[in-house]
């Protein structure tokens, strides 16, 4: 009898051994992989980029780089390529602006106050002074059209999304589901459905993401987000040469790609 319990005791013992395992495997939710990161006060180091085309030839294309804390602030440099044809298309009162996006410039947001460098504010500066600091969030003109770095935004892609193999997801999302959530894609694409990509890391936290938007008038758009750490980032005002921007009298206008190529 003995021999019999302890046969049972060891049958049961690996049974529930060999199920810790398959639990475990089980993939994190990335919606809260996230939001750990956030409430944690960690960030990222990102690099985010969108091209517009037209019948296959580029109109333009843009990047950000640099590091964010969700909801608290970001560090990013923005540069943009733009081609011959789409200074063709403007009138010639918006070509000085439109030029000033294919520079580099630099965006610093801390809380609510944004400080900007380079050449979209070069202009407007005093001499002596690189740094103009807005009193309220001034976004630069490469932020991604699909911002899959907000809870809300990510959330939105994966409802419905089939699961992920290998830590890929791909999915396709209506225009109409993601503008309440993705402000910059209001300014672009009406209707229609976005086709994305997702990659995973083993925390469930964003490696990458790509998407291609509905052509709108002959214009096609890809745009998308790559992760090169999760962690620990620091974000610091700048401490010299900075210039109030009520201080001017004047409003000073970030040119926004998005809607010079939609005009």
């Amino acid at each position: 009898m003995r021999r019999v319990i302890a046969g049972l005791a060891l049958t049961t013992g690996v049974a529930l051994v060999t199920a810790v395992p398959a639990q475990a495997a089980a993939r994190p939710d990335p919606v809260k992989a996230l939001k750990a990161q956030i409430s944690s006060g960690k960030g990222a180091e990102v690099t985010s980029s969108t091209t517009m085309s037209v019948k296959g030839k580029k109109l333009i294309s843009f990047t950000e780089k640099g590091k964010i804390q969700p909801g608290k602030g970001s560090d990013l440099t923005f540069k943009g390529d733009l081609s011959l044809a789409l200074f063709a298309s403007i009138e010639p009162g918006d070509v000085h602006a439109l030029s000033a996006l294919a520079g580099t410039s630099r965006f610093v947001t801390i809380g609510k106050e944004t400080y900007v460098s380079g050449e979209l504010v070069r202009n407007a500066l005093p001499t002596g002074m690189t740094w103009l600091r807005f009193e309220e969030p001034v976004t630069s003109p490469g932020a991604p059209l699909i911002d899959v770095l907000a809870p809300g935004t990510l959330k939105t892609l994966l409802a419905g999304a089939g699961p992920a193999k290998g830590g890929v997801v791909k999915g396709t999302t209506s225009v109409a589901g993601l503008r309440s959530v993705a402000p910059r894609l209001r300014a672009f694409a009406t209707k229609g459905a976005i086709s994305w990509t997702l990659t995973l890391d083993g925390k469930g936290l964003v490696k990458s993401f790509s998407a291609t938007l509905p052509s709108t008038d002959g214009m096609s758009v890809k745009t998308g987000t790559r992760v090169s750490r999760w962690g620990s980032v620091k974000i610091a005002a700048p401490a010299d040469g900075v210039y109030d921007a009520d201080a001017l009298g004047q409003a000073v206008p970030i040119p926004d790609p998005i809607a010079e190529a939609n005009k």
